[in-house]
Order: structure tokens, then sequence, then C-alpha cells
């Protein structure tokens, strides 16, 4: 395990935050969320994306 500086460590999670938006970002970006069937799919993408960095920490 590394260990990074008290700073180092701020900016992986500030960059970390940017990413999770970012993703979540790409995935309702390309959905139309007035369908129904789209709208599903953006929302299991977001909790797949979600229960990954769960199942990491």
């Amino acid at each position: 395990m590394r260990i990074y500086s008290a700073e180092k460590y701020q900016e992986l999670f500030i960059n970390s935050i940017l990413w999770i938006d970012w993703q979540i970002k790409n995935i309702v970006g390309s959905k139309n969320l007035n369908l129904i069937n789209e709208y599903a799919q953006a929302n299991q993408g977001i909790v797949k994306t979600l229960t990954k960095i769960i199942k990491a920490c």
C-alpha cells in the first residue's frame, strides 16, 4: 500500500469526485430520460458505477 501526503490524498479525493460526476453525466447524457426504458438504463448504469466504487473501498 502506498503512503501519500495529506495533500496527495486531498487531490485524489477531489479528482475522484470529478470522475464520478463525469461518469454520471456520460451515462445520463446518452439517454432520453423521458423514455421509461432509457431512464431505467441510466439508473442501472449509475447504480453499477456506484456499486463498483463501494466494493473498491
